[in-house]
């Protein structure tokens, strides 16, 4: 009787235990259905659709597009998907766009991004719908390789480089301004691109440059020797205009270059020339010597002479059309002389009368060059004259010029005398004939 109670006892406490166990697995189902099922309720499709907008850079980029882990999403850049179409017109790649896009008036076009979320077994209604995806073209930056070169007489260029370029990329720049060979200022300037569209001149830095040639710039100068007469700054011979060392030097606008040049031009003269320095090829602006040359000597056209008797007038008429007259002297004169000049007319005294004098007449210019003329003065004779005795002994000459009156008066005279006695001859010859 005890050991029947002891095995119903048993059997009870098993069959307890089972029940307990499908009423625990009853509720577990049933918490389950009841989370599913809220969770459809309250939580939906959650797709979120945010449009993506940047700057190329080179890199792939999509709309970022999601939805409750139950969904599947279907995405095309082509069609718009529906619940007819998602399966065969989608795909489960979200697309992906790299490079800018324009329109046909090159206007940046978005790209658009068709989406469907389909519902999964946790129930939900399915979603579609559309987003974009927008790649606007990177503005360039430009940096140039030089602003500034000397004058050589070539022609220079300055070359504009983008700097946000991807390697790899082609870009093609139009540029104007930027090549020059003649001294001055230039503004180079990139004026548009070509053969990129992820890049755009909106937006540009540094897309135009101010640059410039310039002259040589140096202490070095060219020197100028010949042959001189004097320190009046005048040469009279074979003047040369000499490059200094390391350089030759052009006087004809850079059609030739020598180390040195002759210079001919007569007269006073302003020189042009420039220096270019061998090494380099670099030019000066032009620089200037003033020059004076002068290789023709004075020339005398004529001497009109007057004399007296002690003394002459040489009136000299001289050209000279270079450096001009600067002086005259007379040569040859006896000791006793003189002689005095005033604008080429010479003064001479002291000379004997009825003597010949072979003088020499020296002109000098200004530079120092001259010439000799020679002139042959006679002065006056004496007239004759009339001697008288001073009572000192001493003879006194008296001009026969200062006595006319005294010689008309005398010969009057003898003649009235002997027409008188001619008068009484005739007329004692007619008394013995009667």
């Amino acid at each position: 009787m005890e050991k029947t109670a002891h095995h119903l006892k048993r059997f009870g406490t098993s069959v307890l235990c089972v029940i307990m166990a499908f009423a625990l697995a009853a509720t577990v189902a049933m918490s389950n259905a009841v989370c599913h099922a809220f969770a459809a309720a309250t939580q939906g499709s959650g797709v979120s659709a945010l449009p993506y907008e940047g700057v190329y850079d080179g890199q792939a980029h999509s709309a970022t597009i999601t939805a409750a882990d139950s969904y599947t999403l279907y995405y095309s850049d082509t069609t718009e998907l529906t619940a007819s179409n998602y399966a065969t017109k989608g795909t489960k790649a979200n697309p992906a766009y790299t490079d800018a896009t324009l329109d046909s008036e090159g206007a940046v076009a978005s790209k658009t991004v068709y989406y469907y979320a389909k519902a999964g077994e946790a129930g939900g209604a399915d979603e579609a719908g559309s987003t974009t995806v927008t790649i606007n073209p990177c503005p360039i930056a430009v940096t140039w390789d030089a602003n500034y070169f000397t004058y050589d007489g070539k022609e220079h260029q300055v070359n504009a480089t983008v700097t946000n370029k991807l390697d790899g990329d082609y870009l093609e720049l139009n540029v104007v301004n930027n090549t020059g060979a003649d001294v001055g200022d230039y503004t180079a300037e990139v004026y548009g691109i070509y053969g990129n569209t992820n890049y755009t001149m909106a937006g540009a830095k540094g897309t135009t440059l101010e640059w410039l040639i310039c002259y040589l710039l140096t202490e070095e100068d060219a020197t100028v020797s010949g042959d001189t007469l004097n320190s009046s700054g005048w040469f009279t011979g074979n003047v040369k205009l000499t490059a200094p060392e390391g350089y030759t030097l052009s006087t004809d606008e850079e059609k030739t270059w020598a180390s040195s040049v002759d210079i001919t031009k007569e007269g006073a003269s302003s020189v042009a020339y420039q220096l270019r320095e061998d090494t380099s090829g670099y030019i000066t602006d032009v620089l200037k010597k003033e020059i004076k040359l002068d290789t023709v000597d004075p020339v005398v056209n004529k001497v009109e002479t007057a004399v007296t008797t002690t003394g002459a007038t040489l009136k000299i008429s001289a050209t000279e059309g270079t450096s001009g007259l600067d002086s005259y002297k007379l040569e040859g004169l006896p000791s006793g002389a003189a002689a005095t000049c005033s604008n080429g007319v010479f003064t001479v005294t002291g000379l004997s009368a009825g003597t010949t004098y072979n003088l020499k007449v020296v002109m000098t210019d200004v530079s120092g060059r001259n010439t000799e003329y020679a002139v042959s003065v006679t002065t006056a004779k004496k007239s004759a004259s009339s001697i008288s005795s001073n009572s000192n002994g001493s003879t006194n000459n008296t001009s026969s010029t200062s006595k006319t009156g005294d010689l008309l008066a005398t010969a009057g005279a003898s003649f009235a005398c002997l027409a008188v006695l001619a008068a009484a001859v005739l007329l004692m010859l007619r008394r013995k004939e009667r």
